[in-house]
């Protein structure tokens, strides 16, 4: 088996050395590629980079790949997508940095399961934060084939992160999932993107990626602006695909909740614009349920007569109204 691992650099300079020296550190037994994929880093991250790989004399096959200007997180993703030549890819940020055993590890349970979509690895815990993260608290199988059981588990539990596990090359291409570029939540993105497609998931509990929370990233500072506007296009491009009817309440709270605090934006106005078009968009979905089509009615036209009705007829409709903060009547 052979498996690529793709990691994007820009300015990371103090932390390139350590990740490129987890993947020389594999005791992998197969072909191991790994593509280091400059974003046009302004600092010295990629002269570390190659000055590292000049010298490692691991038996890794480097390989090197240059965006001649900074195109996000996503584009260096789907860089090293298009370059790859592994049964598997392994997405690692530069950041963060992986167990020896980590990719042997992953791989075995693939070869157990010929053909897997995906193999899901776990995170060694730095945060207390992210426990959340540590999938032995799930009680995931080792393999699954379950469809039904898979979509809401990719939705729900199983880390969001695009790092950390195998998955398929050939499945990934054939089915059109590289990352969405120009948003933050581009994990997110590709999540509700993948979720329907996934026919076949491992579950490997032994922590093997080591996450680090790295102050100021732009997933941790400043306003939210670009944060929720990347949230809203996840969500409105996701509606041919809802399944769940769960999904439509999770849609409206999360960004109902983000409406109640206008002072985290720069620009609010901007935000309950795209937030209502979102709302119109989803209405006209033909296969929402009625109890979600008069919340989202609701929120377009509120009325203490609409709240009413819902509180003697419609009790579902009014108490997702009661979580979404409107008074009670």
């Amino acid at each position: 088996m052979k498996v690529s691992v793709i990691i994007p650099v820009y300015k990371v300079e103090n932390t390139i050395e350590k990740c490129l020296r987890s993947v020389a550190s594999q005791n992998f037994p197969g072909c191991l590629e790994c593509l280091v994929v400059d974003d046009a880093s302004p600092d010295t991250s990629m002269e570390r980079a190659r000055a590292f790989i000049d010298n490692c004399g691991a038996r890794v096959e480097w390989r090197v790949l240059t965006h001649e200007r900074n195109k996000g997180l996503s584009e260096a993703r789907n860089t090293g997508i298009a370059a790859a030549t592994g049964d598997y890819l392994y997405f690692l940020d530069s950041d963060d940095e992986i167990t020896p055993d980590c990719i042997a590890g992953l791989a075995a349970m693939a070869e157990r399961h010929p053909g897997v979509d995906i193999v899901q690895g776990n995170l060694v815990v730095t945060d207390v934060r992210y426990r959340c993260y540590d999938i032995r608290q799930y009680n995931f199988p080792e393999f699954t084939e379950d469809h039904d059981w898979i979509l809401h588990h990719m939705l729900t539990d199983i880390p969001v992160m695009a790092c950390g596990r195998l998955i398929r090359r050939r499945w990934l291409v054939d089915n059109g999932l590289t990352f969405m570029p120009g948003i933050l939540h581009e994990d997110e993105y590709w999540r509700y993107q993948a979720a329907d497609k996934v026919e076949s998931i491992a579950f490997c509990s032994e922590p093997s990626y080591v996450y680090y929370v790295t102050p100021g990233s732009i997933t941790n500072a400043g306003a939210k602006d670009r944060s929720y506007a990347s949230m809203i296009r996840v969500f409105s491009d996701y509606i041919p695909n809802v399944a769940e009817e769960w999904i439509w309440r999770y849609m409206l709270m999360y960004l109902s909740e983000a409406r109640m605090y206008p002072e985290r934006m720069n620009d609010p106005a901007k935000f309950e614009s795209a937030f209502l078009e979102f709302v119109g968009k989803a209405i006209k979905h033909g296969r929402m349920p009625a109890w979600a089509r008069r919340a989202y009615s609701y929120v377009l036209k509120p009325s203490a007569l609409k709240r009413m009705w819902y509180a003697i007829f419609h009790r579902r409709t009014y108490r997702l109204l009661r979580r979404l903060g409107e008074p009670p009547f």
